[in-house]
């Protein structure tokens, strides 16, 4: 039986969707001043990959989806060792459906007073509460990345 993976995923890309997409996505890169705009985690498992994040394009916010990666701008760690899957995957599917945290955003990472909400979520912050970092809010796709080096997942 082959065992499920879990895998922490870095978007460096820019989206050749929109301009609009890339301005968003060069800014987040600038503001926090590395090259990741948006972070995900992904299950794989035997029959498919499950990626769980909280995108701004989704109207639910927190979402989950099956997708294959054929872009080369995503940078994709193992850290199954590092974690209980079965934890991990039922906090995940707990949050799907959740909006996404654009207040959150602005007065965490743009304008840091410290407000949080704990019913949104923005990428980040999704996946260091899922791994049960303190003060989700204060990680974006840079310093989420830092952290988990630091603590040796990567």
């Amino acid at each position: 039986m082959i065992q499920d993976k879990i895998y922490l995923a870095f978007y460096r890309g820019l989206s050749n969707k929109s301009a609009w997409k890339r301005f968003k996505q060069r800014f987040v890169k600038l503001w926090t001043g590395g090259p990741y705009c948006h972070c995900e985690i992904i299950h794989q498992s035997a029959m498919k990959s499950t990626w769980y994040g909280a995108l701004t394009y989704n109207p639910e916010g927190v979402g989950k989806r099956e997708l294959v990666v054929k872009s080369k701008n995503w940078d994709i760690f193992d850290i199954t060792e590092f974690v209980d899957n079965e934890s991990l995957l039922k906090f995940l599917n707990s949050k799907v459906g959740l909006k996404y945290d654009w207040l959150g955003i602005y007065l965490y990472q743009f304008i840091p007073i410290g407000i949080d909400r704990s019913d949104r979520y923005y990428c980040s912050e999704y996946l260091a509460e899922a791994l049960g970092f303190g003060k989700p809010a204060q990680y974006n796709p840079n310093s989420f990345f830092k952290k988990v080096k630091l603590y040796g997942f990567l």
